[in-house]
């Protein structure tokens, strides 16, 4: 996961070097993955002693589905979209996180080898 995360601010970069002509499909598609994710997790039933991991992570999703969506904006309001650039500088790292925290979870619980 940690290779596949964050690449949503070089897709950003090829927005704007090619000023919108490329790439804010790609955001968009990826926002509405990070949604659709959250919306997932919620569906998901999971052991009392992971619920605060759990809603961390669907938290997390869901607000990086927000800052993309955000950053996908920067050429109809420019405000926004760097808005959601911020946004994404943050929730993005703490889904990583959140994710590596789980990994000790599940590894501790015996779930997965660690």
């Amino acid at each position: 996961y940690k290779d596949s995360l964050g690449g949503e601010l070089e897709t950003m970069g090829i927005v704007i070097d090619t000023e919108g002509r490329e790439g804010l499909d790609d955001l968009k598609s990826a926002g509405l993955g990070y949604e659709s994710m959250a919306r997932a997790l919620m569906k998901i039933k999971i052991p009392p002693s992971a619920t605060a991991l759990h809603l961390e992570l669907s938290n997390d999703a869901l607000n990086t589905s927000i800052a993309i969506s955000n950053m996908s904006k920067l050429y109809d309001n420019p405000l926004l979209g760097l808005i959601g650039i911020g946004q994404q500088n943050i929730y993005s790292p703490k889904m990583i996180q959140t994710l590596e925290n789980l990994a000790t979870y599940f590894a501790k619980s015996g779930i997965i080898g660690s």
